[in-house]
């Protein structure tokens, strides 16, 4: 908490000095409008993905049933050398374009397959379809000791999903691409 105490105590004596200094005005000059900016952070860390890209593989349309979710792949998120000192409920925010196929799927527009996408879900054990999945927004909390939470890795999944009958009934083969990305928070 110091280190906010000493930054609001130099923003109020800059918005002190910079209303002193426009309020001395001499009559006929010319006014001058100063704006200021500034963007403080709870800190920050490092991510590290044990994978950065990832072949789900060329996959038959025959597998695509609706309910199911082919050929999952885990892949680890590491969180490590941390500057965050008792900043309250730290969390991964998972952001990326997609759509809702009866679950939330990630692809990006330049995908080509129809009604097809990546499902994400935080997990250690392998996935089915019926687990919940992550969507653009969606959050996983970190784990603190003592305000501290540095070196924690996060166990994920990622699959091809088709969605529900309707939505698998729609589905055509081409390739998904899909990008997601894993942003520091703070709820």
């Amino acid at each position: 908490m110091p280190l906010v105490r000493r930054c609001n105590k130099a923003a109020t004596s800059v918005v002190m000095l910079v209303t002193s200094v426009l309020n001395i005005t001499p009559s006929g000059a010319d006014t001058v409008q100063l704006n200021f900016n500034a963007f403080l952070v709870n800190g920050t860390c490092d991510f590290n993905l044990d994978k950065t890209h990832m072949n789900l593989g060329t996959i038959l349309a025959t597998e695509m049933g609706a309910y199911t979710l082919v050929n999952p792949q885990p892949f680890e998120l590491e969180i490590k050398d941390c500057t965050i000192k008792g900043a309250s409920n730290p969390i991964v925010r998972v952001s990326g374009q997609g759509e809702m196929l009866d679950k939330w799927v990630f692809r990006n527009l330049s995908s080509t397959a129809k009604n097809i996408g990546v499902m994400l879900v935080n997990s250690a054990t392998l996935p089915s379809y019926a687990s919940k999945a992550l969507s653009s927004g969606d959050y996983v909390e970190l784990a603190e000791t003592s305000g501290n939470i540095d070196n924690q890795k996060l166990p994920f999944y990622a699959g091809l999903t088709c969605g529900d009958a309707t939505q698998c009934s729609h589905a055509r083969g081409g390739q998904v691409v899909a990008s997601i990305t894993f942003n520091l928070d703070f709820l």
